[in-house]
């Protein structure tokens, strides 16, 4: 659904005054967080809505959030779940605070771990409660429904045979969803009328356009045409049928282009810009010496992070030795003496002791376990589990997104393909990750689109990662890094991801947005002095160093 939508449906449940009150609440929202929060709440408004003021007061709040919790935790995973809860929670208490929804006790929190998410999963939820929980179909389900309403049992049959023997089987179903109610609609005897067939493909292929670039409309309308042309072969549409042509191919890709794809102030696609130029030679050697400046800022900055950080990371045994671990870990109360005038024990993380951060670090390194599994094993002032203090004990999502960004720039692998690596494969038990005696590395990257892995060979050397320059590090040093600075954290875990990286809400493998967001605070950074980076995204960098290899090589590369 769309958003404008999603008010449509809401409205449905709830009175004007509430519903703008909820829009007007989404609609102060970051896209993504009004998206999220929309669709969170068309899920259980049928549930929420039990609480109004004025109504029967007999539904709980507090229950009805229970159920709506563990539905969460049975259709996604405990990260997904928790967020989409997040959102509901946050809606409710401001629905509370302004008097549209009662109150009836303390409100139900999100899960935290993967104990807490199994314990909800497990709740049964009754029937008639999970009736007003609006599940999503699947592309499939939908898919099926619309087969079943608008199609003979044996079209149907042979569009679901023709649909499924595709690679990417949802290139095909995606235009059958559109076209099929829309021939239903004009006749429910369609498949016997040659004209209306013709007519709707012509209707359908014109609209495509208002919807799709023309390049996408191209291959939509070529999918369904694939499929009435099956049908037709199998003799289950009237042979006499004449469909209609296809929209003509899109000869220039400059019309197809929306943005630059190179991190470079010279847009190849600005048909005003190339009036600049001189001549080809002065246009390539521009060309060639942006992309080479600014792919070395990134890159410089992303080396920096990760000197930094695998610094700090193999600073922790110095660290904790420094601190007080071995004398407050045998308090009963994680408690230290004072060698001074005053109480005779102190806290141990208060900002007033010297060895407060050591003692912080320290306390985190003993109860890591709990650290990474999300596990709260005590609770004293002024202690708070934060992100700097986590760069000591493993990888950072910022980090290992600049360590992408290196690997990204020397060895050009698809960033989608580097997100999901793992360091081996569970089922074949095949190493996906390995470092040679000569140090360099061997990455296998999946990528699920094409159904193939491809091998990437990042070259290296045998000094020992602390000696090694921040200008000297590489792919093969970025990879050397991940897999120590994960290793722990893997044992515990016992998951096979490169990327195992630790937040506060324990050790997970971030989510390709996560890492997206990482991205753009690096980026942000330079853009305050090159502009040009505001734009800038690993697709770029990839795009923009296969560029400047072709430039360099006078098209040999």
């Amino acid at each position: 659904m769309t958003y404008n939508d999603k008010i449509e449906y809401l409205s449905t449940f709830i009175d004007s005054e509430t519903l703008n009150f909820i829009t007007g609440y989404a609609n102060s929202l970051a896209k993504s967080n009004r998206e999220a929060t929309m669709h969170a709440l068309c899920t259980c408004i049928g549930l929420l809505i039990e609480s109004k003021t004025g109504n029967n007061n007999s539904f709980s709040l507090v229950r009805n959030l229970e159920f709506i919790r563990s539905y969460s935790c049975q259709q996604h995973t405990l990260t997904t779940a928790a967020k989409n809860y997040a959102y509901i929670l946050i809606i409710t208490n401001k629905l509370i605070g302004y008097g549209f929804i009662k109150e009836d006790g303390e409100l139900p929190s999100k899960p935290q771990t993967n104990m807490d998410h199994q314990k909800y999963k497990e709740e049964k939820i009754p029937d008639k409660t999970l009736n007003k929980l609006k599940a999503k179909l699947s592309a499939d389900q939908i898919f099926d429904a619309i087969l079943l309403k608008c199609c003979t049992p044996n079209i149907a049959k042979r569009l679901k045979e023709h649909v499924n023997s595709k690679k990417n089987s949802k290139h095909h179903r995606g235009p059958l969803v559109e076209i099929l109610p829309q021939l239903h609609a004009t006749s429910t005897n369609w498949h016997e009328n040659p004209k209306i067939i013709n007519n709707e493909l012509s209707i359908f292929r014109d609209d495509l356009l208002n919807n799709y670039q023309r390049s996408s409309a191209y291959g939509r309308f070529q999918n369904v045409k694939n499929s009435f042309l099956v049908l037709i072969e199998h003799q289950l549409l009237p042979n006499n049928i004449v469909l209609p042509n296809n929209l003509r191919r899109c000869t220039r890709t400059q019309k197809v282009r929306s943005n630059n794809p190179l991190i470079s102030n010279i847009k190849v696609y600005d048909e005003h810009q190339k009036e600049k130029f001189i001549d080809s030679s002065t246009f390539i050697s521009d060309l060639k010496k942006d992309l080479s400046n600014n792919l070395n800022i990134i890159v410089s900055e992303a080396k920096n992070i990760v000197y930094d950080a695998y610094h700090a990371f193999q600073s922790k045994k110095e660290i904790v030795e420094k601190s007080q671990v071995k004398e407050f870990i045998n308090h009963p109360k994680m408690l230290v003496k004072n060698n001074t005038k005053g109480k005779k024990y102190l806290n141990p993380f208060y900002n007033t002791n010297p060895l407060s951060f050591e003692n912080q670090v320290a306390a985190l390194d003993h109860y890591f376990d709990s650290v990474v599994q999300n596990v709260q094993t005590f609770s004293i002032y002024g202690f708070r589990c934060r992100h700097e203090l986590l760069g000591y004990l493993g990888l950072l999502p910022k980090v290992a997104s600049a360590m992408q960004i290196i690997i990204v720039e020397e060895l050009g692998i698809n960033p989608y393909s580097l997100y999901k690596v793992k360091i081996y494969s569970d089922s074949h038990g095949h190493e996906f990750v390995q470092v040679t005696d000569e140090g360099s590395v061997r990455l296998k990257a999946l990528k699920p689109r094409a159904r193939n892995a491809r091998t990437r060979h990042a070259a290296g050397s045998t000094v020992p990662l602390t000696e090694i320059d921040p200008n000297d590090i590489d792919a093969a040093t970025c990879l050397k890094m991940a897999l120590e600075m994960t290793s722990r954290t893997r044992g515990i875990t016992k998951q096979s991801e490169l990327w195992l990286c630790l937040t506060k809400w324990g050790a997970t493998s971030p989510t390709p947005e996560t890492f997206q967001n990482c991205f753009n605070n690096i980026r942000q950074k330079l853009a305050k002095e090159k502009t040009v980076f505001n734009e800038a995204s690993l697709k770029k960098i990839r795009t923009s160093k296969a560029i400047l290899i072709y430039l360099d090589s006078n098209g040999n590369g």
